[in-house]
This record gives structure tokens, sequence and C-alpha cells, in this order.
């Protein structure tokens, strides 16, 4: 028959002292929990909570509209007890990319704090240097849409006036144009081809994009084509040594001339037909 072995006091005290500190560990962390969002709910729901938005730079997006979209942001609740509407718990980025993705044509957003209930927002916008249109004809557009310096679409044109400015076609695109780059990766570089045309004294008017090459029209020379994998720096000088060329001054000075357009997609092998 086996007997249990009486424990010693000072394992018991030991074993309360353990039992007490995990209790406490507990109480305290609980403590801290609730406390943490009673205080988020505090400030949330109270004058110490962000109330007010101040919205400066923006020129054609509606103030009202930034303010109403930034205090929408700022009532989402994030983590169950973390509520976004105060300095310490809102959200920086997911109010920017909100923003950012209702209105497109913002190009920058900066957010900061004054006090502790305004919430500063600094925005710059897209201006537009050209329209993508998605019909090829140029005669009559269905839809257009600006834009900015980088190929980004980020507006329809809802007015459908005549433009004096560069229009690009293009017959698709896949998906919504909207938040789109016509172009990616040289968008810029064949913006910057069209300007070296000017100084050729070619105005353009016009590019119709046709797979991976490029239909240029201007009121003052004939269509050029250009492939987009070309270097279009070094196409500029070739252009324009052959305009100066004593064959094609001759050229352009018969009665007969009848050119439709010039042909740059063979490198320094220029054509004219």
């Amino acid at each position: 028959m086996s007997t249990s072995r009486p424990v010693p006091k000072k394992e018991r005290l030991a074993h309360r002292r353990n039992r007490r500190k995990v209790i406490g560990f507990i109480v305290v962390i609980v403590l801290i929990i609730f406390g943490y969002a009673g205080l988020g709910f505090a400030l949330t729901y109270s004058s110490l909570g962000i109330n007010k938005v101040a919205v400066s730079g923006n020129v054609l997006v509606s103030t009202g509209q930034l303010e109403a979209s930034a205090l929408q942001g700022l009532a989402t609740v994030r983590g169950y007890i973390l509520y976004g509407g105060t300095i310490a718990t809102y959200n920086e980025e997911d109010i920017k990319d909100a923003l950012a993705y209702k209105y497109p044509r913002l190009d920058s957003i900066e957010l900061t704090t004054s006090k502790i209930d305004t919430l500063n927002i600094h925005v710059t916008e897209r201006s537009e240097v050209a329209l993508w249109c998605s019909n090829t004809d140029g005669l009559e557009r269905s839809k257009c849409y600006f834009l900015d310096k980088d190929g980004f679409i980020f507006e329809e044109d809802t007015v459908l006036e005549d433009s004096d400015g560069l229009v690009f076609y293009k017959s698709t695109m896949a998906g919504a144009p909207l938040r789109q780059t016509l172009l990616p990766l040289v968008f810029i570089d064949v913006q910057e081809f069209i300007e070296s045309l000017k100084s050729l004294g070619i105005k353009v008017n016009t590019v119709t994009i046709v797979e991976d090459e490029l239909e240029i029209e201007s009121t003052t020379h004939p269509m050029l084509k250009v492939r987009l994998d070309t270097h279009l720096a070094r196409t500029v000088s070739y252009l324009e040594a052959t305009l100066n060329s004593k064959d094609y001054q001759v050229l352009e000075r018969a009665e007969d001339s009848s050119k439709s357009y010039i042909d740059l997609r063979f490198g320094n092998r220029i054509y004219y037909k």
C-alpha cells in the first residue's frame, strides 16, 4: 500500500507564486487589449479623433469628393479593435490607394496630420498630353480617353470635340482602358520621337498603332511608317538626311509626285512610295 508524500512547504509556496504570476500576466494582457480598444474607440468617436479633412493642390477633382472619400476610409475598422479614425491608427497607404483608384486623374497624394483632429491631403493632378481613341479611321471617334506624359489613361473625354492636339488610335485594348498604360515602356520614347519631328517641320496630328508599328500622319508631310522596336532617335537622323537629300527634294518638286508614305521600318534604308 502506497502512501502520498507530503508536498514540502517551499514547493507549495513556489507553486502558488507561479500561479499568481501566470494569472497576473493574463490580467495585464487583457487590460492592455481592452484599454487599447477603449482608447481607440474613445478617440474615434469623440472630438479627439480625426473629423476634419483639408484638401489642397486639386484643380479638377472636387474637394468635396476627396474629403468624403478620405472620411470614409478613416471610418474603417482595422483588426476589429484598432479604429482607423485617429492620427495613431489611420492607415495612410490604404487611404492613398483608395483615392488613387477612385480618382485616376490624381498623380501624387501626400497625407499629413495637424493638431489631433485634421487630416491634410495634398494632391497633384495629371495633365493630358494626348488622346487615345478606340477606332482607327480617324473620322468618327467612338470613345476617347486622356493620356498623361507616361501614356497612363486616366479619364474619358466626354466632350468629344475635334482635338488640335495629338491623337493616338488603336482598335482594341484588353479590358477597360481606364487606368491602363498605352504603349507601356515605350510611350515616352514615342513622345520624344514625335517632338523631334517638329524640328524637321513635321507637325504630327495622329498616330495609329498597328500591332508593333506606328503610322504617323501630319498635314505637312507624307505618312511615316516606323517600327516600335527600332532606335527612334537614330531614325530621326536618318529621316533628316533623307529629307535633305537631292533625290528626295527633286521628287518632292516633281509635278507628278504622289508619295503616299515614307517607310522608316528598315533602319538607315528609307523608302518613299
